[in-house]
């Protein structure tokens, strides 16, 4: 299972992912070790295909391409699955990480946001990716900890901005024809500065999406505790 299989599934279930977005985003913190289960889930398939391409890149494997393709799917879906376990199982690890996936994500679409609208062009060693994958793991581990800290509002911000960002990312799929874009590269579209529209329309859908499911959530604690006091 290549990136860009992983990509095109995403776009064929599209519906499927904007569901799991919102059931996130608004009632996340109140299923946590099923949100949890689901953020352990993705994290494994991505980290599962990072890790199979690393192995590939680095010793020549023998095998047929059509045994090398079960091989494939079957590695990153085991990995996926230990990493669900894994999130389940350590619950602070899975809140911090919960955290460091929000924050950074959340961070790093703002910095591209920002240095497309104004044009600026950092760049670290001449290479501009380093920029990004620094702004990343710095603001990733700071909400990461944060979330650790003050884990009962923290969770709940965390797991709701995660969930509109897949939102955000899964109402772009079907918009992403308006902007001659091809739905898998999406991710690319949205960091390279050259599609402001489609930018400014992913980061308003994710601050709209944050902020009612944020709202959502205060206003149920307010109620339970007005039905306990």
């Amino acid at each position: 299972m290549s990136m860009n299989e992983l990509y095109h599934l995403a776009v064929e279930y599209w519906p499927v992912a904007l569901l799991i977005g919102f059931a996130l985003a608004f009632f996340g913190y109140y299923l946590l070790r099923t949100s949890l289960a689901i953020v352990g889930f993705i994290a494994g398939l991505y980290g599962g295909q990072m890790l199979w391409q690393a192995m590939i890149s680095q010793h020549a494997l023998n095998i047929s391409p059509s045994n090398m393709s079960m091989i494939h799917m079957v590695v990153v879906i085991i990995i996926a699955f230990l990493a669900t376990t894994l999130f389940i199982a350590f619950y602070k690890f899975a809140i911090f990480l919960a955290g460091f996936l929000a924050g950074g994500f959340v961070v790093y679409y703002f910095y591209s946001w920002i240095i497309s609208t104004f044009n600026i062009k950092i760049t670290i060693a001449n290479n501009p990716n380093l920029v990004g994958l620094s702004v990343f793991l710095i603001f990733g581990v700071i909400v990461g900890l944060v979330t650790l800290m003050s884990e009962r509002k923290a969770v709940g911000i965390a797991l709701a901005a995660l969930g509109a960002l897949i939102v955000a990312y899964s109402a772009m799929i079907p918009l992403s024809g308006y902007f001659k874009v091809d739905p898998r590269n999406i991710v690319q579209s949205l960091s390279d500065g050259q599609h402001m529209w489609m930018l400014t329309i992913f980061v308003s859908i994710f601050l709209g999406v944050s902020i009612f499911a944020v709202s959502f959530q205060v206003g149920r604690k307010k109620k339970k505790k007005g039905e306990n006091g």
